[in-house]
């Protein structure tokens, strides 16, 4: 249940980056707001990750700690962003349907494609990416 919360709240932060660079995109660049919410989910995939490897599945207290190599890491970010691409799919589509053919603001329509993903990252991130953590 604490890997779950945590994983919340980093989902939350990632959040944060997701609607920060979909606007600045959005108002500072003129992106159009489907490719900016493409780029701001990869943003926020690659922030995630690291809040996740680092805070969600540490090692837990007691147990050997990690010291992971880079190439380790950079294995785990590869299988993540995997992982990612499925909820992203999930969270793309329900943004486009919502903005495009449901007259839904952006920021409305991107908070429900990441709501909806929420579910599929946690499960698969557990299962595939930090799977060996706590063993």
């Amino acid at each position: 249940m604490k890997r779950l919360f945590r994983f919340g709240i980093v989902g939350l932060s990632g959040t944060v980056v997701n609607l920060a660079v979909i606007s600045l995109l959005i108002h500072a660049y003129q992106v159009p707001a489907v490719l900016a919410d493409a780029i701001a989910i990869e943003v926020s995939i690659i922030s995630n990750f690291f809040c996740n490897h680092y805070y969600t599945f540490r090692r837990s207290a007691g147990k050997e700690s990690r010291h992971d190599t880079m190439a380790s890491v950079m294995r785990k970010l590869w299988r993540f962003n995997l992982v990612a691409l499925g909820g992203a799919a999930i969270s793309f589509s329900v943004f486009t349907l919502c903005y495009k053919w449901g007259g839904f603001p952006y920021y409305l329509a991107d908070i429900l494609g990441i709501g909806v993903a929420m579910s599929w990252n946690y499960i698969l991130s557990v299962k595939l990416v930090w799977r060996l953590v706590d063993e």
